[in-house]
């Protein structure tokens, strides 16, 4: 016997409540369950999950860049039309040509945002 469960994606993680887009529409009839959809003047994007959190630690790492990096974002998905936010352009949430895909990096690129790694390392071969 299998059983069948829903998901509600939208609720993954009950502190995102994704309020930078709060004043845009949702896409009524979404081409997946599995990222967010908005209507943006006469197109479309959607944002990922994986998206949506490098988004989110970006803007919580900068805070003072928080409207630099939303109007790069708005920026590029009015130019673009239809755009995914995606973790990684070759393995998106979906596939339609119409769509252009989007990582992280460009929208930190187009906000001039530097990102030093500051991480340690690894202790072995020292």
């Amino acid at each position: 016997m299998t059983d069948h469960y829903e998901y509600n994606y939208d609720n993954l993680v009950p502190e995102w409540n994704y309020s930078e887009f709060k004043h845009l529409k949702r896409v009524s009839n979404p081409q997946t369950a599995f990222a967010r959809g908005y209507i943006f003047g006469d197109g479309e994007f959607y944002i990922e999950p994986w998206f949506y959190t490098q988004l989110t630690r970006i803007l919580e790492r900068f805070p003072s860049e928080h409207d630099n990096v939303m109007a790069v974002l708005f920026n590029i998905a009015r130019k673009g039309k239809y755009v995914i936010f995606t973790r990684d352009i070759n393995e998106p949430v979906f596939y339609d040509e119409k769509y252009i895909l989007v990582e992280i990096e460009e929208v930190i690129e187009g906000a001039k945002i530097v990102v030093d790694d500051i991480s340690r390392g690894s202790d072995y071969g020292d």
